[in-house]
């Protein structure tokens, strides 16, 4: 790949990533625009928000059942070694 090519793609990348936290923190920007820019990105702000959501869910299950895996290897381990 081109040198040119790949800062291109880091700069796309990084005002994505800018336009996803903005649409996800402020909604009130989005009241500025005309309406025909106004609701495809009142929809992609609204599946931006329900991604987070998933995301901070599986993120919380995954925690769990970490701590569950912890629980249950920590237990074998002193039954091992307390024998």
């Amino acid at each position: 790949m081109k040198f040119t090519t790949v800062v291109v793609m880091n700069i796309a990348a990084v005002a994505g990533y800018m336009a996803a936290r903005t649409l996800l923190e402020d909604g009130t920007e989005l009241e500025r625009l005309p309406g025909v820019a106004r609701s495809p990105l009142q929809a992609a702000r609204g599946r931006l928000q329900r991604a987070r959501t998933r995301a901070r869910a599986a993120l919380a299950e995954a925690r769990l059942e970490r701590d569950a895996a912890e629980r249950e290897l920590m237990a074998r381990y002193r039954t091992r070694t307390h024998q």
